[in-house]
């Protein structure tokens, strides 16, 4: 089943209600699973550890801000808890965890994504804004606007940020770290609280540094799906404001979308592994080194960014849309999504799956919603078999014509057979105006 066949309007109903289930036991599981710190409520990175294990963190609890935040009974918890995560206007000292955790580029675009998911923004640039701000490294004269080709220029983040006590000098940009910084920060619209006088040096920033994402994206054989996914989620931002890119950002986009396409040749969304792991070092300034690791659901990350299109037709449409009932059956059976890396119910994989759910069922509304959407399936069923009628027909006039005016045996023929095949579409004519007439106005 796929959308333009007139079976979708009947089936998506029945998905929207799936959708919407799933969505409402998500959000009351992380409810369900709350724990705290001080007098606020704060979550660790899954769901379902014994109550004895108080683990907390910003992964956890920025993820589930990021979901409450949207949930009706689950805004004031939301907001609540926006207090324990470090560097926003929001931010009390008292119950916020360690300010270090800004040394990692991953969590402040946790915070920052946690932060812009309450709606009212800040009326200044937040200190992790800040933080990622000056954790660009680039080898381009900002100054200038972003050139058409780079010639080498490069801007981006590594996992480490430019803070007191990492050795910052020795990490380069990497792509995934760079398109979810972008993502973030394009996200909290960064760009409008800054200082007039700095507005055009944030923006190209981010703008440069989109491009040499893309660049990688597509030029590297070295990336992988979810580091293509995050870029074309990233590039997708620019489309309302494309003056910083240097370009027009649709021709980003097709790119990016192409490259994904091309790399996933012959590979279902659902056959891809269910979890990719990212192991990386953050270099401290005594010439230790911390060790950490990240895992990312690929199916809903990739699932994902491929919906943001679906009002037209998309190749692995289908594919989305089996990720998304493979998704509701799990929800249904335990609750909340679980991560195949780690056999337990990752709250930070439910904030990925809750994003395509949302972006599927305002996809579904969107199309399902539109003047004659159901009826057009028909419609064009009608018009294709009457043209192939007329079509038809006409030919069968004109030969017997020319066999009555020429006495042509050949024409005679081809006269013979179109008449005695011209109830084949006249039957399927009726057919399908008939059920276009039963589907009412």
């Amino acid at each position: 089943m796929t959308w333009g066949t007139p079976e979708t309007s009947k089936l998506s109903g029945r998905r929207a209600d799936r959708v919407r289930d799933a969505l409402q036991t998500i959000i009351a599981e992380i409810e369900k699973n709350r724990r705290s710190r001080g007098e606020h409520p704060a979550w660790g990175q899954f769901l379902d550890v014994p109550v004895a294990n108080r683990q907390i963190g910003i992964y956890g609890t920025a993820s589930a801000i990021q979901l409450l935040s949207h949930a009706p009974m689950g805004a004031s918890s939301a907001m609540s808890a926006m207090p324990t995560l470090p560097g926003t206007d929001l931010t009390d000292a008292k119950v916020a965890f360690p300010a270090d955790d800004l040394d990692l580029t991953l969590k402040c675009c946790s915070i920052i994504e946690a932060r812009a998911a309450l709606g009212a923004r800040a009326s200044a640039v937040t200190p992790v804004e800040e933080v990622l701000l000056a954790s660009l490294h680039t080898n381009a004269d900002l100054s200038l606007p972003v050139p058409e080709s780079l010639d080498g220029a490069f801007a981006g983040w590594g996992f480490a940020t430019n803070r007191p006590g990492v050795d910052f000098a020795e990490v380069g940009p990497e792509l995934l770290p760079t398109a979810q910084v972008i993502l973030a920060l394009r996200t909290s619209s960064v760009e409008s609280r800054v200082l007039p006088g700095e507005r055009g040096i944030v923006s190209r920033r981010l703008g440069l540094a989109m491009r040499w994402a893309a660049q990688e994206a597509v030029t590297s054989l070295d990336s992988t799906p979810v580091e293509c996914a995050f870029t074309l989620l990233a590039a997708k931002t620019f489309i309302a404001e494309p003056g910083a890119l240097g370009m027009q950002p649709e021709k980003l986009v097709r790119q990016l979308r192409k490259t994904i396409k091309t790399r996933l040749r012959g590979i279902r969304v659902t056959d891809l592994p269910r979890a990719e792991p990212r192991f990386y070092a953050v270099p401290r300034s005594g010439g230790n080194t911390d060790n950490h690791y990240v895992t990312f659901p690929v199916h809903y990350i990739l699932s994902w960014a491929l919906a943001d299109r679906m009002p037209r037709r998309l190749p692995r449409q289908r594919e989305i849309f089996d990720v998304c009932d493979q998704l509701s059956q799990a929800v249904r059976a335990h609750g909340a999504p679980v991560s195949m890396a780690t056999g337990r119910k990752s709250i930070t994989d439910s904030m990925y799956a809750v994003h395509l759910l949302r972006t599927v069922t305002a996809r579904v509304t969107a199309i399902d919603s539109m003047p004659l959407r159901r009826h057009l399936p028909h419609l064009a069923a009608v018009v294709g078999t009457g043209l192939g009628f007329l079509a038809l027909l006409g030919l069968a006039v004109f030969a017997g014509i020319g066999s009555v005016s020429g006495d042509s045996t050949e024409l005679r023929g081809i006269a013979t057979f179109a008449v005695g095949i011209l109830p084949i579409p006249a039957i399927a004519l009726a057919r399908q105006s008939w059920k276009l007439i039963r589907r009412g106005p």
